[in-house]
């Protein structure tokens, strides 16, 4: 290197440049600064092949990196498939057989509608035929009335309270009825003396087709108002209008045998116990028709008195008219004054 011609002629300028006395300072700061360079340079150049070989290793660990992943999902996507093409054929099969199962039940239900639908037929004819039978023997035999009545009320017996609700009840009677008593007799209601009924004496065949008449006529659902005091007749339906009790030509202003009294009615700040809502509750469970009750019974049990108590009360000569509000007072006393029925209400 030393014997090259650029050497030499560098040697040459600096010898030309340079004075002999400074030539030595100038060569030993001239090589230390050549020093310098050549370790700088020395250093970025490690540094630049460090940096690239890194790269190449990653890029190198991507690649393999790369293949790897590819052979899992290759793997992972043949299993998955395979799993579902047998799920597939698992499904088919269990819809096949769904549907064998699901002929083989209507072809089953088929036979059984036919089954019954042939009982049915039999059930229907045997039906008709008992009705044709029921049908020429309905209302033939009935009760005798007057011998039955007269019958439970010879010697020693007698039938007291409403004996006519029980002859209504036996006139009303034929083979194969049914008589339900939905709700309990007025305990008020006021009875004759029972008397010998007339007995009809005619033969047989006269009975027969007078039953015969009754049984076409009362054939239906025969039912007998008991909600009116004296009502012994069935209901009439709606459409008839009729009423059932007759509205009395003047008011009852007074009832027999009374006398004033100077003991006034409850006190209105004296509130009543039980609402008219709380005993309608109360009395579901009774046999009493809630419209057939009487207000003064209604308004004892507003008082916090049991029903048989107001029963008990009102059919004695007791005062109770203390227990009753002004208002409720003049209801119960307009009513009974309408109706004519001061008499029955002992404590009026």
């Amino acid at each position: 290197m030393l014997n090259s011609l650029m050497v030499r002629r560098e040697f040459a300028s600096t010898l030309s440049h340079y004075r002999p006395d400074r030539l030595a300072q100038t060569v030993f700061a001239t090589t230390t600064f050549l020093k310098r360079h050549l370790d700088k340079f020395r250093h970025l150049h490690a540094q630049v092949e460090a940096k690239h070989r890194t790269a190449v290793q990653v890029m190198l660990d991507s690649q393999t990196e790369t293949v790897r992943v590819k052979a899992d999902y290759a793997t992972l996507h043949e299993f998955y498939w395979g799993e579902a093409r047998r799920l597939q054929m698992l499904l088919d099969a269990a819809d096949h057989r769904r549907h064998d199962h699901l002929r083989g039940v209507m072809a089953e239900h088929d036979l059984e509608k036919r089954a019954l639908q042939e009982e049915i037929s039999e059930l229907r004819s045997r039906v008709d035929s008992l009705f044709l039978t029921s049908r020429g023997r309905r209302g033939t035999r009935c009760l005798e009335v007057p011998r039955l009545m007269n019958f439970l009320n010879r010697k020693q017996t007698r039938i007291n309270d409403n004996w006519g609700r029980l002859q209504s009840l036996f006139e009303r009677f034929r083979d194969y009825a049914f008589i339900a008593v939905t709700a309990v007799d007025d305990p008020f209601a006021q009875s004759v003396p029972f008397t010998t009924l007339p007995e009809d004496d005619s033969d047989g065949e006269t009975k027969d087709d007078r039953g015969d008449q009754g049984g076409h006529i009362q054939g239906g659902d025969n039912t007998i108002n008991l909600t009116q005091p004296g009502s012994d007749c069935p209901l009439k339906k709606q459409s008839q209008h009729e009423s059932v009790l007759k509205v009395p030509e003047s008011p009852q202003l007074r009832p027999t045998g009374w006398k004033p009294t100077k003991d006034g009615s409850r006190s209105p700040s004296d509130r009543l116990m039980f609402s008219e809502a709380h005993v309608r509750d109360t009395m579901k469970n009774q046999p009493v028709i809630w419209d057939t009750l009487r207000p003064d019974v209604n308004g004892l049990m507003q008082a916090e008195i049991s029903y048989q108590g107001a029963i008990a009360m009102l059919s004695e000569d007791i005062m109770v008219h203390n227990l009753f509000p002004p208002a409720a007072l003049a209801a119960i006393l307009t009513n009974r004054m309408f109706w004519n029925r001061l008499d029955e209400s002992l404590w009026s």
